[in-house]
């Protein structure tokens, strides 16, 4: 059976609460090949986000209940950007670091 354990040493949450709807906040991640899955805290709150700045109002939609995964491992995405139209909502980002 293989282990998670390195994986385990590697894992990292962050909680970010856009404090003021429409409004970008970002997140600095790992400068290593990470693995990222992007939810929202409450089923009452939607966000939008984007590895790219000023992109996040047109990025990938995170819905009430849903969550978003990388494919696979994400090279280098070194920052994370996000915007509610939900005052107050808090974006749940899990970071894994490959080993």
């Amino acid at each position: 059976m293989a282990s998670n354990a390195g994986f385990l040493k590697n894992y990292t949450i962050y909680r970010i609460t856009c404090t003021l709807a429409n409004t970008e906040y970002s997140q600095a991640l790992s400068d290593r090949p990470t693995k990222i899955t992007i939810s929202m805290d409450d089923l009452s709150s939607t966000a939008r986000f984007s590895f790219t700045a000023l992109a996040s109002g047109t990025g990938k939609q995170i819905f009430q209940s849903s969550e978003w995964v990388s494919p696979g491992f994400v090279c280098n995405p070194k920052t994370l950007f996000v915007q509610s139209p939900n005052a107050g909502a808090v974006v749940v980002v899990e970071e894994w670091q490959a080993p």
